[in-house]
């Protein structure tokens, strides 16, 4: 078998990690000024349409047909901790 030995395979998906996490940081701090928005609006956190609005633009028209399940699963779960992000923040305003 030719190709990419699996330390080096493995090293790709490190790097790739931490430019995810970098900016799945930065889309958190944007989540909980979007949840002081809405406290401030007494907005409530789910707005469905929105959520599909996201995963139907994600997935509509994916270059790569064979990942559309797997990014439409994966942006539900962005939003999904988004949400929860959300609620934890409305939550402590409350208390």
């Amino acid at each position: 078998m030719s190709g990419k030995e699996l330390v080096e395979l493995r090293m790709e998906i490190n790097e790739i990690d931490e430019k995810i996490i970098e900016l799945f940081k930065m889309r958190m701090q944007v989540v909980k000024e979007i949840a002081n928005y809405k406290i401030a609006n007494n907005m409530q956190v789910l707005d469905e349409s929105r959520e599909e609005f996201i995963v139907k633009k994600h997935t509509d028209n994916v270059n790569y047909p064979e990942l559309k399940n797997e990014i439409g699963e994966f942006i539900r779960c962005l939003l999904k901790i988004s949400r929860d992000a959300q609620e934890d923040v409305i939550s402590s305003y409350r208390r």
